[in-house]
């Protein structure tokens, strides 16, 4: 298979290079690349803040980067330069990015959750005519998320988005039927001179019309691993005044199974609805699943796909969404690529710490 990667810093093309990691965590977290750089004489420490492009080149020539990104770390010792770089919305995470307050009496509550993310970016990070956050792409959910009641101070922006995701993820139940629970997310789009940020909403399991990409041993398929876990059926919880309510799913399978949700409710119906969304959350993340393969590098967060494994009845002629990726590359090796699918991964302390 053809495969010429290319690594770029500030439009520079850095011949010596290996070891490229680069990690799609999903979750609405921030997208992270590390390598290293095998070079002797690389060793300026200017590269901090500097653009780093990778090209993948799998298979075929890119014509877009397959991430871009601003580095935040970088450790040199006598042979190598080690290079940690994150995807430009690092700009509006952290520690270091602006941080921001929105209180009772300055507040965006009358902005939709897009409308706030173009307003910061272009206050914050997009003040010159260097352009670090593409908006071009940038998008309204639908239904609009909006901004109202996101309180908070001194945080960085990235949060109050992830927050307003996070929150209307947990109340929208609107032409969603069992089993099937697409969620709004944040991410990026690359295109040949800036990345954009974007929100998207998961693709459907359920929807038996659309094609999904299938793979299978015979089609790029290396190894899979997985893991069921069974879904709650008795599910309690309470509103903000004490009241508690106990949802009972009829389907109960695996037996009686409780779960207690953590947040406080404003009303009883709330923790009925966010009980049916979590029994419908459960049952499309029953499956959790890591594929190694031979493609799939391309497809993006929230694609979905068909394992075809006749043996295994849990995994075949079942649609399955895609979480995370992991692709790596070293001159030894070549491309490995990793698929996490139907379930969020768990956040890392690492990348909490991602912008400090």
């Amino acid at each position: 298979m053809y495969q010429e990667v290319k690594l770029l810093i500030d439009e520079i093309d850095i011949v010596n290079f290996d070891n490229v990691n680069i990690d799609f965590a999903g979750n609405n977290t921030v997208n992270k690349l590390t390598c290293t750089i095998t070079d002797p004489d690389f060793s300026d420490a200017t590269v901090l803040n500097s653009t780093l492009v990778f090209y993948l080149n799998y298979g075929c020539s890119d014509e877009t980067p397959f991430f871009r990104g601003i580095i935040r770390d970088y450790t040199p010792t006598d042979k190598s330069v080690s290079i940690i770089a994150y995807d430009p919305r690092v700009l509006i995470s952290g520690k270091t990015s602006t941080q921001i307050s929105i209180t009772d009496t300055d507040n965006y509550d009358g902005n939709t959750l897009a409308q706030f993310t173009q307003k910061i970016i272009e206050d914050t990070v997009n003040v010159t005519d260097d352009v670090k956050i593409g908006l071009d792409m940038l998008n309204e959910p639908d239904p609009p998320i909006r901004m109202s009641g996101i309180r908070g101070e001194n945080k960085p922006a990235y949060d109050f988005i992830k927050e307003a995701l996070n929150k209307a993820s947990s109340l929208n139940l609107s032409d969603e039927s069992y089993g099937e629970v697409n969620d709004w997310k944040v991410g990026i789009i690359e295109e040949s001179d800036r990345a954009n940020i974007v929100f998207y909403k998961e693709q459907s399991v359920n929807n038996e019309e659309e094609s999904h990409v299938s793979i299978s041993y015979r089609d790029n398929l290396k190894s899979y691993s997985y893991k069921i876990r069974p879904s709650p059926s008795v599910i309690t919880g309470t509103t903000k005044d004490g009241q508690t309510r106990t949802y009972v799913d009829g389907n109960t399978p695996s037996g009686v199974l409780g779960l207690n949700l953590k947040e406080k409710f404003d009303s009883p119906s709330d923790i009925i609805d966010a009980a049916i969304r979590k029994v419908s959350l459960y049952s499309v993340q029953k499956a959790e699943i890591n594929i190694q393969a031979g493609k799939l590098a391309y497809m993006s967060l929230g694609d979905t796909i068909k394992i075809n494994v006749p043996n295994d009845i849990e995994l075949s002629n079942m649609v399955h969404r895609i979480k995370s990726k992991k692709i790596s590359y070293s001159h030894n090796k070549g491309t490995n690529i990793t698929i996490g699918l139907n379930k969020d991964r768990t956040l890392a302390s690492d990348y909490l710490r991602q912008a400090d």
